[in-house]
């Protein structure tokens, strides 16, 4: 019994050393529940940032998809590789189809999309770097169709950013798992940052 338990032990240990824990969320809050993870491959010359959306689709099994492309006069072109997870999910333009009231799972990736330095307008972009990021809900975040005075509650998984890295975003610092509920105008205009 005793050694079952110390290889138990080792085996949890070495589960939560390499980020295998998970977040726990609640499961309903206020609003429509969306959760956000966030997965960052740092190379010394680039970064991608992996973003999962998680949401549960409506009775109808169709709705607006929201995908960041515009912001303060800006052309966007940071998010790459969107696609649908779930089973029985279709994203076709601004529209996305899903079995009815099923869990919708959405991926995608976001890049640095300016050339050069972190210089005006750059600002208005997500800026992902091998040293930091720094997004907006307004530049990284696609999501259903939402109404800016819409209560939600909103998941955000960071615990696969670098280990190095100080996370700021407006929900918190420093805390991987955070959990917001609110209306969404307060998500699309926070700021997340991480480096």
């Amino acid at each position: 019994m005793f050694g079952y338990s110390v290889r138990l032990l080792a085996l949890v240990s070495a589960a939560c050393a390499v980020g295998v824990a998970q977040c726990g969320f609640p499961v309903h809050g206020a609003g429509r529940l969306l959760t956000f993870t966030f997965n960052a491959s740092v190379t010394p010359t680039a970064t991608v940032l992996h973003i999962t959306l998680k949401f549960k689709g409506g009775p109808k099994g169709v709705e607006g998809i929201e995908v960041p492309t515009e912001w303060a006069g800006e052309k966007l072109h940071g998010i790459v590789n969107l696609r649908a997870l779930s089973k029985g999910t279709v994203i076709a333009g601004s529209i996305i189809r899903y079995r009815p009231n099923h869990p919708v799972v959405l991926a995608y990736d976001l890049v640095k999309d300016f050339a050069g330095r972190f210089n005006y307008p750059a600002q208005f972009h997500g800026v992902v770097l091998p040293e930091y990021l720094e997004i907006t809900g307004d530049n990284a975040l696609v999501r259903p169709k939402l109404d800016g005075r819409a209560p939600v509650t909103v998941n955000f998984d960071w615990q696969k950013i670098p280990d190095s890295w100080v996370l700021a975003t407006s929900f918190g610092t420093d805390n991987r798992c955070q959990t917001y509920s609110g209306p969404w105008r307060d998500v699309q205009y926070a700021l997340f940052t991480a480096g």
